[in-house]
């Protein structure tokens, strides 16, 4: 219930502000890093690693694949944001 509260109070902040709000994170994920978020504009999925075959997807107003991406080569996606629902996810092959 706390998470969609969050997500619902910053679409508000989104929506109704500037637009200007970003909300970025990066983490180590299964071995690799990821950065995802959503800006003014796009949501995103960036993953790198460096020894599997790995992949990234985003989804905004359409979904937006990498492909599979060699280890080592940092896989992106991004596509333009919708006003909710924006995803990101990585795969690792």
């Amino acid at each position: 219930m706390k998470k969609t509260i969050i997500s619902i109070l910053f679409t508000d902040i989104v929506v109704f502000g500037s637009g200007t709000v970003a909300k970025a994170v990066t983490i180590y994920a299964e071995g690799g890093l990821w950065n995802y978020g959503v800006g003014s504009s796009y949501v995103w999925s960036y993953y790198n690693h460096n020894s599997k075959a790995h992949g990234s997807t985003a989804i905004g107003k359409y979904a937006s694949y990498s492909g599979k991406t060699r280890a080592g080569v940092q896989a992106r996606a991004s596509a333009p944001k919708a006003y909710w629902g924006n995803q990101s996810y990585y795969k690792v092959y």
